[in-house]
């Protein structure tokens, strides 16, 4: 049963008032699905599931300007990007160990390079901050995504927050639009200028 029409399947039990009935393949999936929540919590666990436990991950400590910030690197470094950013009180590790975890997920995991970004003493056991320390702004959040990005040499990524990562992501992501509309502004400027024959400065 595919995921639409199991959703379907449910809406229309509960608007006919009738009870739920799972296959026994859905209850084996649920089942399997109750047995995430026994997993150790370790970074070596964010991509595991039975035949995917041969993958590696690397923990890379990126300088920005709020210090180094930790991040997993999870895959093929050679393949296209997703950059994951996780929640409030949260790491990488707890917010995306599900996710990455359900057997689903090798198809796309196989096929990319996932670089899980942890904010500023948010990663396993990490050390307490100086007392003097200014957390970053959401906005500074995301200048630290860029940051790894820079340090991975990433033309592009595909962003995946949770939370407040979300927020972040999508705060960069519209930060990154208008300055490339700002990119594109001056290229036009300047392209005309040319045509006409003036000077360009």
């Amino acid at each position: 049963m595919d995921l639409w029409a199991a959703i379907f399947g449910i809406s229309a039990s509960l608007r006919a008032n009738r009870p739920l009935k799972w296959s026994a393949a859905f209850q084996q999936k649920r089942m399997e699905d109750l047995e995430l929540g026994k997993l150790e919590l370790s970074p070596a666990a964010l991509l595991i599931s039975g035949a995917e436990s041969h993958k590696d991950y690397e923990e890379v400590k990126v300088d920005t300007l709020f210090g180094k910030i930790c991040v997993y690197v999870v895959g093929d470094q050679k393949k296209p990007a997703i950059l994951t950013f996780h929640d409030l009180g949260l790491s990488a590790n707890p917010c995306f160990q599900s996710f990455f975890h359900f057997s689903e997920m090798s198809a796309i995991s196989d096929k990319f390079c996932v670089y899980h970004v942890n904010a500023p003493g948010q990663e396993e056991d990490a050390e307490a901050l100086p007392e003097n320390y200014v957390y970053p702004s959401m906005d500074e959040l995301g200048d630290i995504a860029i940051a790894v990005a820079d340090h991975f040499k990433l033309k592009t990524f595909i962003g995946f927050g949770v939370g407040a990562g979300a927020n972040v992501l999508c705060r960069l992501a519209v930060c990154l639009q208008i300055v490339h509309m700002q990119i594109l502004s001056r290229q036009k400027r300047l392209a005309r200028s040319f045509c006409r024959g003036e000077t360009i400065s």
